[in-house]
């Protein structure tokens, strides 16, 4: 029997282009995502390896039916995992709401721990492999970008219990931490708009928080890894890994921004950011906020 793979978020980026490099390695590759565009579903219907579903991972209806899927066309046998699906969400920490708290962890965070309870019987009999797109940013203080660090961080945390667990089945367990990688991730919150009543709706900052769009879409532009590339390096990572490997780094900037968050005092990696994307000011000379 072929190799065989589940992964998650295959409508585009990431996803998408480990669909085609797993399949070069021959394995028969099960794309899942929430919705799949035109170009997506013409490509992925035109190669034989790759069998395209419906699935949103948020739902353990939609995972069980497709668990049942597989198991069936598998004889309940899955070579490889890949918890890909995921999205940031802009604001700052004072203003998120609960709906984006509600439906951010439970695409970044609560899924992923779905979708490995419902697969790891079927991952255990090939000694199999199970990987999450993790990010360098777990351990960065990203402004306005709390529910995804921190989710990020957490699932870091649940991959390293999770490989604590199942090492003696000899199942790998691979949180990918990513770097700048060339995907629409950099162009969520674009249009974002500070809220009326939010602490830091005032002109200095308004300013500044424009420009910072301006430079995570310039780096992604300049720095960024393509997915395909990024794809088949990570795979080569994850091909050589042995039960001992938790982490692996890929993408632009991923080992470099690693080392930062691990030997610089937080006070400079704080200032590091600040100065980065022109936050290091005092806010209390332009907020309403503050009564003198």
């Amino acid at each position: 029997m072929a190799k065989t793979a589940l992964v998650t978020g295959a409508n585009g980026g990431i996803g998408r282009a480990l669909t085609f490099e797993l399949v070069k390695r021959g394995y028969v590759v099960y794309a899942t995502d929430i919705v799949f565009s035109d170009e997506t579903t013409e490509l992925f219907d035109a190669n034989d390896k790759v069998k395209k579903y419906i699935m949103d991972v948020t739902s353990q209806d939609a995972v069980v039916e497709i668990r049942e899927i597989v198991k069936a066309d598998t004889a309940g046998q899955l070579d490889l995992l890949y918890c890909n699906a995921g999205r940031p969400v802009v604001a700052m920490a004072t203003d998120v709401t609960d709906e984006e708290i509600q439906s951010l962890f439970e695409l970044n965070l609560f899924a992923q721990m779905r979708l490995v309870r419902e697969f790891v019987k079927m991952i255990i009999p090939t000694k199999g492999t199970i990987v999450f797109s993790g990010s360098v940013t777990r351990g960065i203080p990203l402004h306005a970008n709390c529910l995804y660090t921190s989710s990020k961080a957490a699932l870091d945390q649940y991959a390293s219990t999770l490989q604590c667990e199942l090492r003696n089945y000899g199942v790998k367990v691979i949180d990918v931490i990513g770097g700048y990688i060339k995907t629409p991730i950099f162009h969520a919150g674009e249009n974002y708009q500070i809220p009326q009543d939010s602490i830091y709706n005032f002109e200095e900052y308004k300013v500044a928080f424009d420009k910072k769009a301006e430079v995570l879409l310039k780096n992604s532009a300049s720095l960024g890894m393509p997915p395909e590339e990024f794809a088949k390096r990570t795979l080569d990572q994850v091909e050589k890994a042995n039960l001992n490997t938790l982490r692996v780094y890929e993408g632009t900037n991923s080992g470099r921004m690693s080392l930062l968050q691990t030997f610089l005092p937080q006070k400079a990696l704080i200032n590091h950011i600040l100065n980065l994307f022109g936050f290091n000011f005092d806010y209390r000379k332009g907020s309403k906020y503050v009564k003198e």
